[in-house]
């Protein structure tokens, strides 16, 4: 299996794949822990997401750490309980790590690397039938006052774009929504992607963020974001060729 160049420094890699059915190959190369969340879930599309994801997570760590797939161990612990359902850390068997971030809408997953920590989040732009309500819970006065001064018809995709900013950044610190979304303050479309404001509970430090452009078409709007200063070298590249394997 061909290597991956790690990302240096200020790189993060984003890859872009479709979801999958999951089928018994993909289900074999997921650990136990997986395959427990896998088979709690009822619905057949939840259940391809998650797959696809993770598998395309495993197959890339396998191919930057030049390292088989089955010998690799994702920790998930959560740094507020310790549960199971935290940012996931790659470590191979000879002490060597990866820093990662997977996130999935619709019918669209994306696996991010970077070199420092790291977060991604994507939505599919949609209409959004409770969008005063979302609003309210996740955006601050001043995000709420930008959402309103957008035309009706385009305020879902702003409302959306703010939302993966946020979470992109959450993702990197392993806050996850730990940290109410609405404490955390971002730019909104059209300006740079910037964190205006920190909630007080969230460990302060420079976060990189940058929004994502999709190599496989348009309709959804996502961000990654990586700790440290100056500008992300942003490197998107379409990950269905990939899975082919699978």
């Amino acid at each position: 299996m061909a290597g991956l160049t790690r990302p240096g420094a200020g790189d993060c890699h984003v890859w872009w794949a479709p979801v999958r059915p999951s089928v018994a190959s993909m289900v074999q190369l997921l650990d136990d822990q997986e395959r427990t969340r896998l088979a709690r879930m009822s619905r057949p599309a939840d259940r391809n997401r998650f797959s696809t994801a993770h598998c395309l997570l495993r197959i890339l760590a396998a191919r930057y750490l030049q390292e088989s797939a089955e010998h690799l161990v994702i920790v998930r612990s959560c740094g507020q309980c310790g549960g199971p359902h935290g940012k996931p850390r790659v470590r191979a068997r000879h002490g060597r790590a990866l820093e990662v971030s997977l996130s999935h809408t619709a019918d669209r997953v994306v696996v991010a690397v970077g070199d420092a920590a790291t977060g991604v989040d994507i939505e599919r732009v949609r209409p959004l039938k409770n969008l005063d309500r979302i609003a309210a819970a996740t955006l601050s006065a001043a995000e709420t006052r930008q959402l309103y001064r957008v035309p009706a018809a385009e305020r879902a995709e702003t409302l959306l774009a703010h939302w993966t900013r946020k979470e992109a950044v959450l993702k990197s610190v392993g806050c996850g929504l730990v940290v109410a979304p609405r404490d955390l303050v971002v730019s909104g479309p059209g300006e740079p992607p910037q964190v205006v404001m920190w909630p007080e509970e969230v460990p302060r430090g420079p976060i990189r963020l940058r929004m994502l452009s999709s190599p496989l078409g348009a309709g959804y709007v996502g961000a990654a974001a990586l700790a440290g200063s100056g500008d992300i070298a942003l490197w998107e590249r379409d990950g269905a060729e990939i899975m082919e394997q699978l």
